[in-house]
């Protein structure tokens, strides 16, 4: 027993040993450290309210605020960084009281959860002369409601803006390569988001549990959308998926608010669990998907479209999951009304490109629209009326006549494989429709 117990002495006064001795000098409201003749600041000891860092102590140039400097220190209001200061080093100013924060174009570094849980922060410009910002920097600051970021910013990090409880919008620089896990995980006002165009992943919980978000714009090259990207995103109605990706990953959009999902002619692979989808009506999954992994629980209005013989059709047959064949999930471009996707699948043609105009099927657009449609098979003219608006077009002719005013076509109506199509933008807006495209979806975007 004597032996155990001086055995278990000797390890204490050896691990006490190792342990880090603090060599801090004190000056002031601070207490430092001096390496290779530069001081940085360890601890910050002073009475609170606005503070001025010096930029030199005990004649030794500041150069670093040291990590945990400004930890849980909640007397503090304004802090003035100086400009010799080159690195705010890890948790530096975490869980203070901090309500405002001037850094020079002098920092290079921002170290990890250098401002997280500073709860009175509102509002943050980082200088271009930023060249890294680390993990969680930003991480649950409930009252943070404007940053500007380095216009030459690379990436978002990991929890950068996690649980950032008053940010509704932010503008990621073109810069940015490269979003973090969890990047913006549970922002539950954020509204908006454009990601830049040279990301390549939306990765896992990035957006999860944005409750608010309506809009995002994805980029034309981004790849792969990954575990859980816009789970629980109630908000969130629409979006389009860039035909540049290639997988999406389990629960991207698990609990989402969106009416209708469509997977673009391309993506590989989709682990898609589709559950507490509550308002979506319809998924369209290409033949291109192989071995979807699809999971329906808690969407009562779900229904699969999918191609004859797909692997997501095998997949709803063996689940017993509700589906329906539309040939037309093969398309290379799609066409939504007021949000909806114009399915194609009875037209027996899918939309095409020439000249830069999509041609799309003429009973399709005009149906979609709830125009009423004669044809006239001697002179190859279609007629359409929508309330007091009456289109005549003729195959071949470059000429369509909007209740008799004429109005040229940069591309004319022609028959295909026996399928009469029209240019869908000229349609459209010759029945008061606004056109949009958009690129990165391939997307033509009707709304009235």
């Amino acid at each position: 027993m004597k032996k155990k117990i001086l055995s278990l002495a000797l390890v204490l006064v050896f691990a006490l040993s190792l342990a880090p001795v603090s060599f801090a000098l004190t000056e002031g409201d601070y207490k430092y450290t001096i390496q290779a003749g530069v001081a940085i600041i360890d601890e910050y000891i002073g009475s609170g309210g606005d503070v001025v860092i010096p930029s030199t102590i005990a004649g030794k140039t500041v150069t670093e605020i040291g990590e945990n400097a400004f930890w849980y220190v909640k007397t503090i209001g304004k802090v003035t960084i100086p400009n010799t200061v080159t690195k705010i080093n890890g948790g530096v100013f975490r869980y203070s009281s901090l309500t405002e924060i001037i850094i020079p174009d002098s920092v290079r570094v921002i170290a990890n959860y250098a401002f997280a849980e500073a709860a009175l922060l509102k509002s943050v410009v980082i200088p271009d002369s930023v060249e890294s910002i680390g993990d969680g920097v930003f991480f649950d600051c409930d009252s943070l409601q404007n940053v500007k970021l380095p216009s030459t910013l690379e990436m978002i990090t990991h929890n950068m803006f996690q649980d950032c409880d008053s940010l509704t919008e932010i503008s990621i620089p073109e810069t940015v390569t490269k979003l973090g896990n969890d990047a913006f995980f549970s922002c539950v006002n954020l509204e908006s988001i454009i990601i830049p165009s040279k990301v390549k992943e939306i990765p896992w919980s990035c957006f999860e549990l944005c409750r608010k978000l309506t809009k995002v714009d994805l980029p034309y090259g981004l790849e792969t959308i990954g575990e859980d990207a816009f789970a629980r995103t109630e908000s969130l109605s629409s979006i389009v998926i860039p035909t540049t990706v290639k997988k999406i990953g389990m629960s991207a959009f698990f609990g989402s608010g969106l009416e209708e999902l469509v997977i673009p002619y391309g993506v590989t692979t989709y682990n898609g669990n589709l559950g507490e989808m509550y308002n979506t009506t319809a998924v369209y999954i290409p033949s291109t998907v192989k071995s979807p992994g699809l999971h329906v629980h808690s969407s009562p209005n779900l229904v699969i479209y999918c191609a004859a013989g797909s692997d997501a059709e095998k997949k709803c047959i063996s689940e017993k999951y509700s589906y329906d064949i539309d040939a037309s999930v093969d398309t290379l471009i799609n066409v939504t009304y007021n949000g909806k996707r114009v399915s194609f699948g009875t037209y027996g043609q899918n939309p095409i490109s020439e000249n830069g105009r999509t041609l799309v099927p003429l009973r399709s657009i005009f149906e979609a629209m709830g125009a009423s449609v004669d044809w006239d098979q001697d002179s190859q003219t279609v007629t359409a009326k929508l309330g007091s608006t009456t289109v005549k077009l003729q195959i071949g002719s470059s000429t369509l006549y909007r209740n008799g005013e004429a109005v040229t076509l940069d591309v004319p109506a022609k028959a295909i494989s026996g399928r009469t199509l029209v240019p869908v933008r000229a349609v459209a807006e010759s029945f008061g429709a606004a056109v949009e495209w958009n690129q990165a979806g391939a997307v033509v975007q009707i709304k009235k």
